[in-house]
């Protein structure tokens, strides 16, 4: 099956990284392509505005830049469709939300300590998304 779908995940714990992997494995979706970057920088050298990913998340609290960051430099590059941005972050304040949203962010989430929870968040957020471009979750 043709890949009609991108995802580019950018967390500096590669541990994050690996889940998102595993967790997009175990959906069975082989029109969605997931691609994770250890850095902003590398997500953002990735982005080709001709094929440009439909969703983007984000950790917000990096090292080399924050998810704020990289939504403002996101939403610079032109691209259409824009992508849909999450940012994820063990802890987000409500002006981290406020000025994320603010930036171009579509949706802000504490990342949740269970598996099953991560799971149920990407299923849930993604699955809509993507759906409004083309149908790509079957029902269960």
């Amino acid at each position: 099956m043709t890949v009609t779908h991108q995802i580019f995940v950018s967390d500096d714990d590669e541990d994050d990284l690996f889940l998102f992997q595993e967790i997009f494995k175990a959906l069975h979706l082989p029109t969605v392509k997931v691609t994770c970057f250890k850095s902003p920088y590398q997500l953002l050298e990735a982005i080709d505005p001709r094929q440009a990913p439909d969703i983007i998340i984000t950790d917000y609290r990096q090292p080399q830049m924050s998810g704020l960051e990289l939504i403002q430099l996101v939403r610079e590059v032109p691209i259409s469709p824009k992508p849909r941005i999450l940012v994820w972050s063990s802890v987000l304040s409500l002006e981290d939300v406020t000025l994320c949203l603010a930036a171009g962010a579509d949706r802000c989430v504490e990342k949740p300590t269970g598996y099953l929870d991560m799971v149920c968040i990407l299923q849930a957020v993604a699955g809509h998304w993507l759906s409004q471009a083309r149908q790509v979750f079957s029902a269960p």
